[in-house]
């Protein structure tokens, strides 16, 4: 092997009865920098993708939670809704009852035209929300979709350029070992 590609290190104890000498190659050091650099490269990069996709499942259960309860604000309105719809029927059977009485009529008519912008208004309202929310939900959706598809697959290039070189470079490492092995045994021969 190449005297430029080792180095020597000489270790001297305090005593100065005995030195030992060690030997080491640059590109043993150089690939094994390489390796570890590649391996914490793969940790990080799951890492992120992890922390994004933790990030998108807790807005999604969140965007769920709130839709949620929109369905049971609404659940709880539809009873309601239900009651003034009877009791306008209830105001309509008494109205044939009482055709009689002009005063009880003007008096139930009065009510009967509060309640109903009552009821539309409340109506109105739980829709828009509604909309609004689920406007919202598709439109997180939409902007992460493509996000989250372009990451993956420029990662997916790097991953694979990364393998490339690896294997590239471990297959020579190979090779320059198995070359060196047969100059050894060339040499007791």
């Amino acid at each position: 092997m190449d005297k430029k590609n080792k180095y020597t290190l000489l270790i001297t104890p305090d005593s100065g009865n005995e030195i030992k000498i060690g030997e080491f190659s640059a590109k043993r050091v150089f690939f094994s920098f390489l390796t570890l650099t590649t391996i914490l490269f793969f940790i990080l990069f799951f890492s992120f993708g992890t922390f994004i996709k933790y990030k998108q499942e807790k807005v999604y259960k969140q965007s769920v939670m709130t839709n949620e309860k929109l369905t049971n604000k609404i659940q709880e309105l539809n009873p309601t809704y239900l009651n003034i719809i009877e009791f306008i029927e209830y105001f309509d059977e008494k109205k044939e009852e009482l055709k009689n009485t002009e005063d009880e009529l003007t008096a139930l008519k009065l009510e009967h035209n509060n309640l109903e912008p009552i009821v539309k208004v409340n109506r109105e309202i739980v829709d828009t929300i509604l909309n609004k929310q689920l406007n919202k939900q598709y439109e997180l959706y939409q902007k992460h979709k493509w996000r989250d598809i372009v990451i993956s697959f420029v990662l997916g290039i790097i991953s694979s350029i990364f393998g490339g070189i690896l294997t590239f470079k471990y297959y020579e490492i190979g090779k320059s070992k198995k070359l060196m092995k047969k100059d050894i045994s060339k040499s007791f021969i």
